[in-house]
């Protein structure tokens, strides 16, 4: 419960501002970004949990499978969706 608590007040600071800037790029260059950004986070927090040269094995094991493929690409996508939405529902600013 606490968790929504702060998804609320993060949420109500931040979204709006947040839904303006990601307005202006293409829906393309978003999804790209966050799917890239899927495999370096998933990369980054390897190499902090198992090192270097496990984390490399692991990147090379499990990034070009079928679901190291579908899942960050679907993330990529819910990520379009949620800025779409977001950007239909908050009216523009004029000037």
């Amino acid at each position: 419960m606490f968790d929504g608590f702060w998804s609320g007040v993060l949420g109500g600071l931040f979204g709006s501002s947040l839904t303006r800037w990601a307005r202006k790029y293409r829906y393309s260059t978003i999804f790209l970004i966050v799917t890239i950004g899927v495999h370096i986070f998933s990369f980054a927090q390897d190499l902090v949990r198992v090192g270097g040269h496990a984390a490399l094995m692991r990147f090379r094991e499990f990034t070009f499978t079928t679901i190291g493929l579908l899942v960050p690409m679907g993330i990529g996508l819910l990520a379009v969706l949620c800025v779409f939405v977001c950007a239909s529902l908050i009216p523009e600013k004029k000037g």
